[in-house]
């Protein structure tokens, strides 16, 4: 699963001559009754210099994870949480079977 975490209000900390950046995420598949059959946690460290810092702020943050989708899961919802600020922000991705792929391919949704 690749996300982007939105870039025009980063919660960074500054830690000498770079900036730090933490998320935490939670990804929750639902299945088309609205039962959760699974989901897992992650943390995202981020460490960015001046420059991309600047890039990040215009751009955002990509993020990737792969997953092991329940064969019931109809979509997944994305939650992530900054660890400096406690910002929250959310996407809802529907799952879209592919016979050639053992994990859904979702690109770039921000957050």
């Amino acid at each position: 699963m690749a996300i982007r975490l939105h870039g025009g209000t980063l919660p960074v900390e500054p830690k000498g001559d770079r900036y730090l950046c933490r998320f935490e995420l939670v990804f929750v598949e639902t299945n088309a009754a609205g039962k959760q059959p699974g989901g897992v946690q992650d943390t995202a460290d981020f460490e960015l210099t001046n420059e991309t810092l600047h890039r990040a702020l215009e751009a955002g943050l990509g993020y990737r994870k792969a997953l092991k989708i329940h064969p019931d899961a109809a979509a997944i919802r994305v939650v992530a949480r900054s660890v400096t600020t406690g910002a929250l922000g959310s996407v809802r991705i529907p799952v879209t079977p592919s016979p050639s792929a053992p994990l859904p391919s979702v690109g770039d949704r921000g957050l």
